[in-house]
């Protein structure tokens, strides 16, 4: 199978259809490709689960894996990726706040060699067509810099927190076998693995408009990435991510 494509919901029952309906289309009609599209839900209280089903009733190609509890983005990606048998590994916001359809130029970088594709907001090149409240994006701005500071390898990064990646399969699945971050922090792990492994990893400008609902907790997102970057720390001071 050449291509996987990871979304982790979470209550979205309003837009999860729609999100469906849209990468289903980009990829067996634009891109004619070999995918499947693994839906992983991350405890839902709402209709998510059973629109999935129907969704996969009707067309092939459809999985949908279901967290007992909420236990958070970065564990439900990594249950996704974990269960892909695609040779290209994406994960994309069940809101699609980056297109699908920017999917091609990301693929363009994987057949160049790179392991690790990642998109950016934050150069010059990317498109904004809806900002985020300009709390988050103040505080967004500080988490960058506070993790440069923590973790210098990662210092070219420019976005860590876009919800738009794409991994080489095998060495994505290597990645996250030794992800421990379960929630918001993860992107940060995942790249700093990336890095300790000495994958080649690209950033690519995108397109992004601010989808989001507003039911984030900000104080305690703040606090929650905080205490990971800690964590994630912690592990890379005890060498854990060089294991083998």
């Amino acid at each position: 199978m050449e291509i996987s494509i990871i979304i982790p919901a979470y209550n979205e029952e309003k837009r999860i259809l729609p999100t469906l309906e849209k990468v289903y289309e980009y990829f067996s009609r634009k891109q004619k490709r070999d995918f499947e599209i693994i839906v992983v839900d991350d405890g839902s209280t709402d209709n998510t689960v059973r629109i999935v089903q129907k969704f996969a009733e009707e067309k092939d190609r459809i999985k949908i894996i279901k967290h007992e509890k909420n236990e958070g983005k970065g564990a439900a990606v990594k249950t996704g990726v974990m269960e892909a048998k695609g040779n290209l590994i994406l994960f994309t916001d069940a809101d699609l706040s980056t297109p699908i359809e920017e999917f091609e130029k990301f693929y363009h970088y994987a057949k160049k060699g790179f392991d690790l594709v990642i998109g950016t907001r934050r150069v010059k090149e990317a498109r904004i067509e809806k900002k985020q409240p300009f709390l988050r994006r103040f505080f967004g701005t500080g988490f960058i810099y506070l993790v440069k500071i923590m973790f210098p390898s990662l210092s070219s990064i420019t976005d860590f927190t876009c919800g738009f990646k794409l991994f080489d399969g095998e060495k994505g699945k290597r990645i996250f076998y030794l992800q421990k971050v379960k929630k918001w922090g993860f992107d940060v792990e995942i790249l700093l693995i990336a890095k300790i492994l000495k994958y080649k990893i690209f950033q690519v400008p995108v397109v992004w408009k601010n989808l989001r609902r507003s039911k984030v907790d900000l104080k305690k997102d703040i606090m929650r990435s905080f205490f990971d970057l800690i964590k994630i720390k912690i592990l890379e001071l005890r060498r854990y991510y060089k294991n083998e």
